[in-house]
C-alpha cells in the first residue's frame, strides 16, 4: 500500500521528490560548494586544492564524505568561491555567514533557551 501523502515511507514514488536513503547523511554546505565550484568549466581542482592548502586527493575524500571539511578550510573555500568564482559567489557568502553564526554558538555568543519561545499573543 503506497502513502501519496508521504513520500518518505513510500519507495515507489517517483518525480522530483528526493528520498533519503537509509545510512547516507545530508551532504554539508561546504560539500555542496566544493562540488560547484569543481565542476568542469569552473575552477580547476589544483587551484581549489591551493586555495584550500590541502592537496588534491583530500578534495575527493571531502567530496565523497570520507573525512569532514575542517572549519578552516571551509573558510578558505568560501574566500575562493567568493573571490575567483563569481556565479558561486553568493554560496561562499552563505558558508561564510553559517561559519560565522558556529563559531559564535561555540563562543556562547548566541543565547539558547530551555523552552519554547514566548507567546507574540498579548
Amino acid at each position: 500500500m503506497t502513502n501519496p501523502s508521504n513520500p518518505t515511507t513510500d519507495g515507489n514514488i517517483t518525480g522530483t521528490t528526493k528520498r533519503k536513503h537509509d545510512g547516507e547523511r545530508p551532504r554539508s554546505l561546504a560539500v555542496k560548494l566544493l562540488d560547484s565550484v569543481l565542476a568542469p568549466g569552473q575552477a580547476p581542482a589544483e587551484q581549489v586544492a591551493a586555495a584550500m592548502m590541502v592537496r588534491e586527493p583530500t578534495l575527493d575524500d571531502y567530496r565523497r564524505g570520507r573525512v569532514p571539511i575542517p572549519i578552516e578550510a571551509q573558510i578558505l573555500l568560501a574566500a575562493f568561491a567568493i573571490e575567483r568564482v563569481p556565479k558561486y559567489a553568493r554560496l561562499g557568502y552563505q558558508l561564510r555567514g553559517a561559519i560565522r553564526a558556529r563559531i559564535a554558538f561555540a563562543a556562547g555568543e548566541t543565547k539558547t533557551h530551555l523552552g519554547p519561545p514566548p507567546s507574540a499573543r498579548w
